[in-house]
Order: structure tokens, then sequence, then C-alpha cells
């Protein structure tokens, strides 16, 4: 029998961790070793605490470091590399792990094979997502930023510079004025929308098939005023995002995509909806739900959005 090739040898770690039942998934290239390490490293400098843990294990591939830099380990520091070729067992915490194996033969030649569970490889994608540019526990006051979820804490993960100065050439789309006007009305009247009390929330809903213009007009909006508010991906966490800015007293705008998919006409999220549990944010919440399949939403649900005078929908 021959050597093992990469990807053989990647799924034997995850077969001996998981078992023989345990096929896995495999992502190839994806660069994830130099991302989870720079993570890992900044946790440890910063005294983050984390299950998040690197174990080099054996391989055919010989362990070799580059970018190397000193890491707080307690009371001691610790030579670690930023990247390098070997074997690996990423502990994620939940018991969750995912093996790679990495050789680079140079700058330009270089192969990766990632193998874990399903839920495993989400949970590292995700933290590689959110964390390899800057993380804040706390909602940022400007800006634009992904809201994640690793080891029990939510992450706000900045935006790309690229993205962002792509999503500007957006704003020619011909629904992006008439999102703007409404943006604007509510932020510079939002003495008007708590006056009595009420939440000062604002409930946008787009609709259409894939592809007309929903997700990009949202990123032209953020990208046009990052600097003066912050604009929150959030998806399934926007109620975690509504509270955090009700107590921060923060002029937040949300972006929620799949609605559909995500939410439910149960009590809680109609009594949220509704304004009955809605936190009440003095400086402002502005809400852009989209889904591209409106008949599959909940009546109930969508009622609570566009029903009354604090919603509004458009139809690409």
């Amino acid at each position: 029998m021959g050597k093992l090739t990469l990807v053989e040898q990647a799924l034997r770690l995850h077969k001996e961790y998981y078992g023989e039942d345990n096929f896995g998934t495999v992502v190839k290239d994806c660069d994830y070793y130099p991302k989870v390490a720079e993570i890992f490293i900044n946790r440890k400098n910063r005294k983050i605490y984390s299950n998040l843990d690197i174990e080099p294990v054996a391989s055919t591939v010989v362990h070799t470091g580059s970018n190397p830099v000193m890491a707080k380990a307690g009371r001691i520091k610790k030579l670690m590399f930023k990247d390098g070729s070997g074997a690996y067992r990423i502990h994620l915490g939940q018991n969750e792990v995912v093996h790679i194996i990495r050789f680079i033969l140079n700058s330009k030649v270089r192969m990766e094979y990632a193998v874990g569970t399903t839920k495993s490889m989400s949970m590292l994608h995700n933290l590689c997502e959110a964390g390899r540019a800057k993380l804040n526990r706390s909602l940022p006051r400007k800006g634009i930023w992904k809201l994640g979820y690793y080891d029990g804490v939510y992450y706000h993960g900045k935006a790309r510079k690229e993205e962002i100065e792509n999503a500007m050439r957006f704003s020619v789309h011909p629904k992006f004025d008439e999102l703007e006007n409404d943006f604007n009305q509510f932020f510079s009247d939002i003495d008007f929308y708590t006056r009595y009390g009420q939440s000062g929330m604002r409930k946008v809903l787009f609709t259409g098939p894939p592809g007309t213009g929903k997700t990009t007009i949202a990123k032209a909006l953020g990208a046009k005023y990052q600097d003066k508010y912050v604009f929150v991906y959030a998806d399934d966490y926007f109620k975690d995002v509504c509270y955090a800015a009700a107590q921060k007293k923060i002029p937040v705008i949300i972006i929620a995509e799949e609605v559909d998919e995500l939410y439910r006409a149960d009590a809680g999220t109609l009594s949220f909806l509704d304004g009955a549990d809605t936190p009440r944010n003095v400086a402002g919440t502005y809400v852009i739900f989209s889904t591209n399949y409106p008949k599959r939403i909940d009546p109930l649900w969508a009622d609570k959005i566009v029903g009354n005078w604090e919603g509004w929908k458009w139809s690409f």
C-alpha cells in the first residue's frame, strides 16, 4: 500500500476521532488554518477565555512554521506560527473538532484539506468569517458589521473593505432613492416615533425573486452612511441587536434576510414586532427584512411588519 494522499490522511484523522461511521465533510483550499491560527493567537494575547485550541498531530507532512509571533500563555510567552505545513486538530468547543492537513511548497503553491462534521465545519467557517477582522463583543457605534455567535458569545465582525467598496455602485438601483428617503425621514423625525413611549422601530420588508437587488441596495445604504450609523447583518439574531441598541441608545440599521425561513408567527415574535415587547430605542431602530418567497411568510407575521404605520413594503 502506497503513501496516503493528503485528503486520505485528513479523512483518516477524522475517522480515528469520530469513528468509522462518520464520513465527514471535506473542504479544500479555504486557507482555514492561517485564519484560525491568527484568531487563536489574538485571543491568547488579549486574554480572552475561549475553548478554541490548536493541537499538532502526526502525519506524513513535516511540521514547519512561518510568520513566527510571541503569544502570551499565562505568565510566559510562547513562540507560535501564523501559518505552516503539517496536520492539526482544531478544538472548537462542544466536543467538536476539525482536522486540517496543510502543505506549503512555496509562496504560490499550497494545499489544504479540512475535514469535520457538518456542525464543526460550520462552526469553523463562521469563526473564520467573523473572527479574522476586528471582533467586538458589544455593539459598535458606526460601520458595517456582521453578527455571529461562537463559544457562548456574540461577536460583531467588521465587513471587509472591498465588500463595502463594491456595494457603493448599487446606489444607482431604481429603488435606492425611495429607501434612502424613508431612512432619512425616520431618523430625522425620531422624536415623532418615540414621543408617546413608542419603541422607535421602523420595519421594512423587501420582497421579490433572487437577483432583483433586495440585498444590494441595503448594502449600498450601509456603504453610504457607515460613518454616521451602525449597520448590522443579523438575520436570526436581529432581536439581540435590537436589545443591545436600545440599551446603549444607538441608532441602528439591522438587515435580516430570508425571513420566510428564519421566523414563525409564535407569540414571542409577534409581541416583539407589534411593540408589546419591543425594546424602546430613543435613537431609532430601522430593520430591513427581505424574502425571495413572500407567500411563505405567515400572514400574521407579515402583518406585524407592514400592517401598521410603522412598517412599509417594497416589491422588487
